[in-house]
């Protein structure tokens, strides 16, 4: 019994650390897409800005907008992996609870 609840435990830990590489990963993509989005947000006020000298009227959504909203899920997907992670570390605490349970001499 023991080696099950030890198993337990270990596949808990790995995947909170796997999870752990993922989140990481979640933030380094939130960087790049802050990024993108800080540079359309600029080429969408430079061009807006030039083509109202000319005299052009706005009528659908911004560039910064159009292409900058549907990168807002990296957000949803950093909670997702910390959810994993979570769930990674109750499974492990919860080998480790049968382990130490298992141990204990049975009466």
């Amino acid at each position: 019994m023991r080696i099950i609840f030890s198993v337990v435990a270990v596949m808990g830990l790995l995947l909170v650390g796997l999870s752990a590489i993922e989140i990481c990963s979640a933030r380094e993509y939130r960087d790049k897409v802050s990024d993108v989005q800080q540079f359309l947000a600029k080429l969408d006020a430079k061009n807006v800005g030039q083509a109202k000298q000319m005299g052009a009227v706005f009528t659908g959504p911004s560039i910064a907008w159009e292409y900058g909203a549907p990168l807002d899920g990296v957000d949803a997907l950093e909670r997702g992996w910390l959810v994993v992670t979570s769930a990674g570390a109750i499974i492990f605490l919860a080998g480790v609870a049968g382990v130490i349970i298992a141990r204990r001499p049975h009466v």
